[in-house]
């Protein structure tokens, strides 16, 4: 398991934008968050997938969080869910090798 992390901001900036990123995600999707994940696999299109906070993911941004509900998780990159508009949503049964953070 990784530390968690939130990639390009100070750590004493963390638990805001952590706070924000989550807040706005159950506002909008309705969903609450049960946790952070560092990366998972999963399945778009047929195709195979891979999004890992602080690396490039499929819409060509930076992962800034991954976030787990009951059903879905949401990636939030440097836009999507972040600075507009809600984030990529991946069905639970469309993903795979799901990597929690170390919380402790």
């Amino acid at each position: 398991m990784k530390p968690f992390f939130i990639p390009s901001f100070k750590r004493e900036h963390w638990p805001d934008i952590e706070k924000a990123i989550i807040a706005n995600c159950e506002d909008q999707l309705g969903h609450k968050v049960i946790g952070k994940v560092y990366s998972i696999d999963y399945l778009h299109n047929g195709s195979k997938h891979k999004d890992t906070v602080g690396e490039i993911s499929l819409n060509n941004e930076t992962v800034v969080m991954i976030l787990e509900t009951a059903g879905l998780f949401y990636t939030i990159t440097t836009n999507a869910g972040f600075k507009r508009g809600e984030p990529m949503i991946t069905h639970k049964t469309d993903t795979a090798n799901v990597v929690s953070f170390d919380l402790s």
